[in-house]
């Protein structure tokens, strides 16, 4: 079969009973999960799922999937084989840094986080006393704490992230832990300073690698 065909066999799969017509960051993480076509790249490396959402709004098409798919085609060539992966994910997150670089690139990087949070969560809620603050469920954080790859780096599971997050919204009196009707509830204003936080401690890394005025010369 077709490879192009067999994804686009296993979207129409991933989107059965679905209205929409686009794929969040869970209907990815299934899609690696489920393991039926296999990709040049994992789509949910941070670095690579940037390059993948290009229009930054958490919805991923199935030709910004094609369109992956023939960037990695196109780069392989540069490539051997037994570093194509790895070299792959670190051109995407190249491109995510060339893009994010400038001075308003925490903003950015936040409010795409925020994106993947709420296209993640099935229903959204707002708490009055909270005014305007919208809230996502733990499908949302479910998704972000595979994204991030939370256990593997801070040894968190899901529950323990969650928690976290949730003792962060108390401190800043947008949450009541005692308020059982919001066990499942995060605001999206700590999964957005989590974002801010996770950019700028990356920053010098990034810096480091490949400093500004060599952002240029990257293909």
């Amino acid at each position: 079969m077709d490879r192009n065909q067999a994804l686009l066999d296993e979207v129409a799969w991933l989107l059965r009973g679905h209205a929409r017509k686009h794929l969040t960051l869970p209907d990815l993480l299934t899609l690696v999960r489920r393991g039926n076509v296999v990709l040049p790249v994992d789509p949910t490396h941070l670095g690579c799922l940037w390059v993948l959402d290009r229009s930054h709004t958490g919805r991923v098409t199935i030709n910004d999937l094609l369109a992956l798919v023939e960037l990695c085609r196109t780069r392989a060539r540069h490539y051997q084989s037994f570093e194509l992966e790895a070299q792959l994910q670190g051109y995407c997150t190249l491109q995510m840094w060339r893009a994010l670089s400038g001075p308003d690139g925490v903003q950015q990087f936040a409010a795409w986080i925020c994106a993947l949070a709420l296209e993640s969560s099935p229903e959204r809620r707002a708490f009055s006393r909270h005014g305007r603050q919208q809230y996502v469920g733990r499908d949302a954080v479910a998704a972000l704490h595979a994204l991030l790859r939370v256990q593997q780096t801070q040894s968190l599971d899901l529950q323990a992230f969650l928690d976290l997050l949730q003792r962060c919204a108390e401190e800043r009196r947008l949450m009541e832990l005692s308020d059982e009707a919001q066990d499942d509830w995060v605001p999206l204003d700590t999964i957005r300073e989590l974002a801010q936080a996770l950019f700028r401690s990356s920053c010098k890394l990034l810096q480091d690698i490949c400093p500004a005025g060599e952002l240029r010369a990257v293909p």
